[in-house]
């Protein structure tokens, strides 16, 4: 498990009386001194003490969770009309542009965890799309992330494994936006190679998976799950290159294995479950 460890009294002692607060009389929220450091002081962005820096802040600058949502709302609808676009007006297929919309949404975890202070609030956003995507699944709204085969409801089950692990780990973001991304890059990327240039065929469960494809999934879970774990824990390299190694496999098989379609619940999930497990 990740400790974060405060910087030196003296930062402490700086970022109080840059925001008028002592941190040797009293902490964040009636917390210790220790607790005010930890959650207070400046941190660089590749260290887990920023992320709980930038979870917890309540002094310098107070965010809020309703301009959260707004950015939330905008971005994540702009990038299912840059999907649009790209079909209507560049021709792209819709397994492409289902593709970049699944890539663009899911890497917004990044600025949930970094926008949002509430869990509760931050996971209004995939709970709303839960209900618009089963409409346009039903509807075929926007067609851009639509293949219009029937059981085919990935784009119902990103939100919801989105929401799940927001809730799940709130206070371990470093481990939701690594689940998020196996599946966002990894099963993305798995997704385009195997159907481009997947040669050597085998079958799990009547569904056709391809080696080029599963070896992409590998590929890109890996870096991924390293940079996000690099990015945003205080973990070593060798640690986080086992950790990450361990989830892309992990995730490998098990995308492998998911029946009906529903790995977009099953790797995203049960690989934020393995890194939890094994202490990361």
């Amino acid at each position: 498990m990740i400790r974060y460890q405060p910087l030196l009294g003296l930062s402490a002692r700086v970022a109080g009386d840059a925001m008028g607060i002592d941190p040797l009389r009293e902490g964040t929220d009636g917390g210790s001194p220790a607790d005010f450091t930890a959650r207070e002081g400046f941190y660089p962005f590749w260290s887990g003490e920023w992320t709980l820096n930038r979870l917890n802040r309540r002094h310098s600058m107070p965010k809020s969770d309703w301009l959260a949502l707004l950015i939330s709302y905008v971005y994540v609808f702009a990038i299912i009309f840059a999907g649009e676009g790209l079909r209507k007006w560049r021709g792209y297929s819709v397994d492409f542009t289902r593709k970049v919309i699944h890539i663009g949404v899911g890497t917004w975890v990044f600025g949930t965890v970094a926008l949002f202070e509430r869990w509760y609030l931050a996971i209004i956003p995939p709970v709303t799309f839960i209900v618009i995507n089963y409409i346009s699944y039903r509807q075929q709204v926007f067609k851009a992330m639509e293949t219009g085969e029937k059981g085919q409801l990935g784009t119902v089950y990103l939100p919801i494994s989105f929401a799940v692990l927001l809730w799940l780990f709130w206070s371990r973001p470093h481990i939701a936006a690594a689940g998020i991304m196996a599946m966002t890059w990894g099963d993305a990327f798995g997704s385009i190679i195997g159907l481009r240039w997947g040669r050597r065929k085998y079958e799990v469960f009547d569904r056709t998976r391809s080696l080029e494809g599963s070896a992409a999934m590998f590929a890109f879970s890996f870096a991924s799950i390293l940079i996000t774990l690099v990015a945003m824990t205080a973990l070593g390299w060798p640690a986080t290159f086992l950790y990450a190694l361990t989830a892309a496999v992990f995730a490998t098989v098990v995308e492998a294995f998911s029946p009906w379609g529903i790995d977009n619940l099953t790797v995203p999930i049960l690989s934020a479950g393995l890194l939890y497990l094994i202490g990361v």
